[in-house]
């Protein structure tokens, strides 16, 4: 899955702060990772790998089509 995440993150980093997205395709829900201050003395490999860790939380792969889909979606399906 985490090479499914690192495939379709959108990187919304700009010179103060590093930020990642993803969209659901089932309900085009944007979700964003937390914002991590470039000055902080981490490095960019190292941020992008939280940020996948953190989607990966906020995602999963869907049974019926798999796609990289939101929980709540994920949630809908099992109703």
């Amino acid at each position: 899955m985490k090479e499914m995440v690192l495939n379709y993150l959108i990187d919304h980093s700009d010179q103060a702060y590093t930020r990642y997205a993803l969209i659901c395709p089932s309900c085009n829900r944007e979700w964003c990772s937390t914002q991590i201050a470039v000055a902080d003395d981490v490095s960019a490999e190292a941020r992008k790998k939280l940020a996948t860790a953190e989607a990966e939380a906020n995602f999963d792969i869907c049974l019926l089509c798999g796609s990289l889909v939101c929980r709540s979606c994920m949630a809908a399906v099992g109703e």
